[in-house]
């Protein structure tokens, strides 16, 4: 197996690691959420504890959602890194279309991306608000844990995501070329 094919192969690994990491995100997410919306447990024949509250897992919810997200940025960024270097020293015809696929970037991904957790962080205040029969009842814990939750959700997916794209997704330069979309003779070539 040659250096090309090891990248290329690595690229695949990394691509079913990070499939993974969103099926167990959400796998995790809805049970979570599940779980929470139950809310009390009566236990007969408990001797002093009556019951068992269970809305504490969508307090953590958000934050498995981050670092879900941590995870996911990890495996973006080794699949953008290496694209980054196949565009530049691979052969013509991986360069041809590494510059292709960074012009034809999907956009969903970036808003599948950072919406799935901020829905996560308002669904769960959401159910807060809810539970405590509110907002007027919450206390200063629940706005630190709602403020605390949108500030991971900013520094991790927001500002994260977007210094991801300005490391891979800027001119740096090196070739004009490079960044611009494919004129209509390059895209025949493929």
């Amino acid at each position: 197996m040659n250096f090309e094919d090891k990248l290329h192969e690595e690229i695949l690994q990394t691509l079913e690691r990070r499939s993974r990491i969103d099926m167990t995100k959400l796998t995790f997410l809805t049970t979570l959420f599940g779980i929470g919306t139950i809310g009390k447990i009566d236990i007969i024949g408990s001797q002093g504890v009556s019951d068992i509250t269970l809305f504490g897992t969508v307090y953590i919810a958000p934050f498995v959602a981050l670092v879900c997200d941590c995870f996911i940025l990890r495996e973006l960024w080794s699949v953008r890194r290496i694209g980054h270097f196949l565009s530049r020293h691979g052969c013509h015809d991986e360069q041809t279309f590494e510059c292709f696929v960074k012009s034809m970037r999907n956009p969903f991904y970036q808003y599948g991306f950072k919406g799935l957790s901020i829905l996560t962080i308002i669904i769960a205040a959401w159910m807060l608000v809810v539970q405590k029969g509110g907002i007027a009842l919450l206390n200063i814990s629940d706005y630190a844990w709602v403020t605390l939750s949108l500030l991971g959700w900013f520094f991790v997916d927001h500002r994260g995501y977007d210094i991801l794209k300005k490391q891979f997704d800027q001119d740096t330069g090196a070739r004009k070329w490079f960044w611009k979309p494919l004129r209509r003779s390059e895209l025949d070539i493929l």
